[in-house]
């Protein structure tokens, strides 16, 4: 239920912050920073109180909203449209054991426009200069990209160029072409040959899929598609000694072999060691929720392609939630694990009925 201190999409009282449509892809700080400019405001904070007070938000309810809501109302758009269309959370939700029917942006869960402010990507604020010049010529203006602020992404296929990092703070607040004429930016290290692979495009190409969604993937049903995917490609999940099985290459080895170590360390949150590697297994055994990234990275080395993945992951989640929905009344503690002996169970009882 809508809190009662938060006007309605487009409701305003008095005239407000002159407002501009933001542009296709354009990541939301991006066009915070846009309408900063415009109307002459130094701060965010200066452009929230502004959209506030024209929509009649008293100010002991601003605390309440977050600059995500209040985009949104300035755009004309709902607020589950613009967290879809201009923020970085379904892709940083897209595979979770968490609220797997809420949908991203909505309301019922208000800690989830939260993550709208929080990047997760190491390297700073990420630019094309092909994609910087080519803006301010056909549109007057440059912006940041949601695209390419994937985590790992180093390379635009549309300029064919290495993608340029900021890491300057507020640097979304501001118009990427005053870094690349000031020259503040930094070129992300890069291999063509890497970007060229199959590998590579097909995580970037995952990670974009994730992105366009409008509600998360369950975490439990991903693992049981990559299990089942690990055993059709003869790939082993864990580094742990097997005996005759040790000839079988591991989900880990074949990540160092697709991936430069140092694009790997940087995208696999427990960077290092040990670490690297248990991450990688827990998204193949579904025992416990992995980063998104690390999923994508997981479904690269298993699958050719990102459209190929995406249906597995669809048809698996979907026939998950058919089997749950089969087995009310049940021990439901057989659907919360990916083995092969509760999966089956799962499959007799759903029979049996």
């Amino acid at each position: 239920m809508m809190d009662r201190c938060i006007p309605k999409t487009g409701t305003f009282t008095r005239a407000g912050p002159t407002a501009v449509l933001p542009s296709p892809d354009e990541i939301d700080e991006s066009y915070a920073g846009v309408l900063m400019r415009i109307n002459g405001f130094g701060t965010a904070g200066d452009l929230e109180n502004a959209i506030a007070a024209s929509s009649g938000l008293e100010s002991s309810c601003l605390r309440k909203v977050t600059i995500v809501e209040l985009l949104a109302r300035i755009s004309g758009m709902s607020v589950e449209e613009f967290v879809c269309r201009h923020t970085t959370v379904p892709l940083r939700r897209g595979i979770t054991p968490h609220h797997v029917s809420t949908p991203h942006g909505s309301e019922a869960r208000r800690g989830i426009l939260s993550m709208a402010s929080r990047r997760q990507n190491s390297v700073g604020a990420v630019m094309c200069p092909g994609c910087v010049r080519a803006e301010q010529e056909n549109l007057g203006r440059s912006y940041w990209h949601r695209e390419l602020q994937i985590p790992g992404t180093i390379w635009c296929h549309r300029h064919r160029v290495p993608l340029l990092a900021c890491k300057q703070e507020g640097a979304y607040f501001r118009s990427p072409s005053e870094f690349l004429s000031k020259g503040t930016s930094q070129q992300i290290e890069c291999d063509e040959a890497f970007v060229n692979s199959p590998a590579y495009k097909t995580y970037i190409g995952l990670c974009a899929a994730l992105m366009e969604t409008t509600r998360p993937y369950d975490s439990k049903a991903v693992g049981i598609v990559l299990a089942a995917r690990c055993r059709a490609r003869k790939v082993r999940r864990s580094t742990k000694s097997r005996g005759w099985l040790n000839w079988v290459p591991t989900l880990s080895g074949r990540a160092r072999e697709l991936f430069p170590e140092q694009w790997l360390n940087s995208m696999v949150p427990s960077s290092k060691g040990e670490g690297q590697i248990a991450q990688l297994e827990r998204a193949a055994w579904g025992t416990s929720h992995s980063h998104v990234t690390t999923y994508a990275i997981a479904c690269a080395i298993l699958y050719a392609s990102a459209d190929e993945a995406m249906d597995d992951i669809y048809l698996g989640v979907r026939e998950l939630e058919a089997l749950e929905g089969k087995c009310r009344g049940w021990d439901r503690s057989v659907v919360c694990t990916d083995t092969d002996k509760n999966r089956m169970r799962l499959q007799a009882i759903v029979q049996s009925n």
